[in-house]
């Protein structure tokens, strides 16, 4: 319903009352505001389960761990300073990084180890100089052969 009166002739018309809330209803007191929200604490665990997820990935895992840990590490200094809420979820995203952190450095050195030993390499020289497919089955044999002894 708008406040614009309608056209033509209509000399009684007036202005609906404003609206009024319904009774019982009063506006919060301001001291009933909770304090202040901390979303570096929700960043923080929404980063610490994705780095645990991905941990396995060498360098990525790292890369996602470092990033939970310093955002829940300064979420407990907001939520410890500014008086700010979720200090729980803080230390979880904290937690969460520092075990990805663990994760992802025991699947990095594996995967570096793993790619700088002389059998892989022995292979990739194989493979890329394979012209045939009948070289590549040769390739792998000899791996699997280097791999067992």
């Amino acid at each position: 319903m708008s406040d614009v009166p309608p056209t033509g002739d209509q000399r009684g018309w007036t202005a609906p009352p404003p609206s009024q809330p319904p009774p019982g209803w009063n506006p919060p007191r301001a001291d009933a505001i909770g304090p202040p929200g901390n979303g570096v604490g929700v960043a923080a665990l929404v980063v610490g389960i994705i780095a645990l997820v991905v941990s396995w990935i060498p360098f990525l895992g790292l890369g996602l761990a470092l990033i939970a840990i310093v955002l829940g590490i300064v979420g407990l200094r907001k939520a410890r300073l500014a008086g700010g809420t979720n200090r729980g979820l803080s230390v979880a995203g904290l937690v969460l990084g520092a075990i990805a952190l663990v994760i992802g450095l025991l699947f990095t050195i594996v995967g570096v180890a793993l790619f700088n030993n002389d059998d892989f390499r022995n292979l990739t020289d194989c493979l890329a100089a394979a012209d045939t497919e009948e070289d590549r089955v040769t390739c792998q044999e000899l791996f699997q052969q280097d791999l067992g002894r």
